[in-house]
Parts: structure tokens; C-alpha cells; sequence
């Protein structure tokens, strides 16, 4: 049974499995040309997040943003979740949404 294993391993350690992963990180390199259109996308939306306004988080829910705190992608947000308190969350890492 140990040889009919190593046949298995052997295609996908060769050069063949070599030629597919120089081919994704071609198209990964591709995908983050589009990764610029994401940004600005995420700079619109960082106006929506000021002091007073509502947002949603994935674990924490909804909550109200206290204080904004810095530029572009660095931009630290402290929002305060009921049931969880005040949370200070990087706004480009945090997945929030804006809420009503």
C-alpha cells in the first residue's frame, strides 16, 4: 500500500504541480491589479464611517462609532458594541457596514 501512495504524491510534487502554482500566482498577481478599484471603494466608504454613526460588525452587531482616529489605511475606529463594550477596530481590517 505504501507504493500505491507515492505515484499519488509523486504528480503533485513534481515540476508539473511547480508550473501550476507559477500559473496562480499569475493570476493572483492579475487579481491584485484590481485590488486599487477595492481600496477606493473602501475610501468612499470610510466617510460613511464618522463620529454618531451606526455600524455592523459580523461578531459584534451593530454599533455606534465614538471616535475616528487618523488617514487612510491606518484609520482606527472605537466603536462601542452593546453587550461587548468599546471596541477599536482598523477600519481597513474590520468589515464593517454601514448602518441605519
Amino acid at each position: 500500500m505504501g507504493g500505491a501512495g507515492r505515484p499519488n504524491r509523486g504528480p503533485q510534487m513534481g515540476s508539473s504541480a511547480g508550473a501550476e502554482a507559477v500559473r496562480q500566482t499569475g493570476s493572483a498577481s492579475q487579481s491584485s491589479h484590481s485590488a486599487p478599484n477595492a481600496d477606493t471603494d473602501v475610501r468612499a466608504r470610510a466617510e460613511d464611517f464618522v463620529p454618531g454613526s451606526y455600524v455592523r460588525h459580523a461578531k459584534y452587531g451593530r454599533g455606534l462609532v465614538l471616535r475616528r482616529e487618523g488617514t487612510g489605511p491606518a484609520t482606527k475606529l472605537t466603536v462601542s458594541f452593546p453587550g461587548y463594550g468599546q471596541k477599536k477596530l482598523v477600519e481597513k481590517y474590520a468589515g464593517l457596514q454601514k448602518d441605519a
